[in-house]
């Protein structure tokens, strides 16, 4: 899924990848760059976000 979002002048896009079940699993850049991992436990509760760092 793509998502497109302009904030102050500035369009940027993302793009959600999802798993076999259907859950966010990592969020990318147009550059294809991870943004953010997403990651959920057993029950599909919460969602640990990790951001990484360069």
């Amino acid at each position: 899924m793509r998502v497109t979002e302009v904030v102050s002048q500035t369009v940027s896009t993302r793009y959600f990848h999802i798993d076999h079940l259907g859950s966010i699993t990592v969020v990318t850049n147009e550059a294809s760059a991870v943004v953010e991992r997403l990651s959920y436990d057993a029950w599909a509760s919460g969602g640990i976000r990790t951001v990484p760092t360069t």
